[in-house]
């Protein structure tokens, strides 16, 4: 394969560069940028897709379904855990306790 040299900088561009001048590098840039009718190689638009809206997806069956009042979709209703409530009230006997002289 064979390497391509990298494409000239215009000098209105080096020259903003070397003094350091903001307002004519973006000038400079921006007049220098392909337009999309110069850019080579580009490829053509591609076939628009046909909408989706109407259209039911086809679920996930490794995803649960659920349905609950009030959701958006993809949001998990809140549940608790068991297990924090038995450590609250394990956590509250062992105050009791040590509080009554064990």
């Amino acid at each position: 394969m064979a390497t391509q040299t990298p494409p000239q900088l215009p000098p209105e561009l080096i020259e903003a560069l070397r003094q350091r001048d903001l307002p004519g590098l973006l000038k400079a840039l921006l007049s220098a940028r392909p337009t999309a009718a110069e850019t080579p190689g580009k490829a053509a638009p591609s076939t628009p897709r046909a909408p989706t809206a109407g259209r039911q997806r086809e679920s996930d069956p490794s995803f649960p379904r659920v349905e609950a009042e009030g959701l958006s979709p993809g949001e998990v209703p809140r549940t608790r855990s068991a297990f924090a409530g038995w450590l609250m009230a394990l956590l509250l006997g062992y105050l009791v306790y040590r509080l009554w002289g064990g």
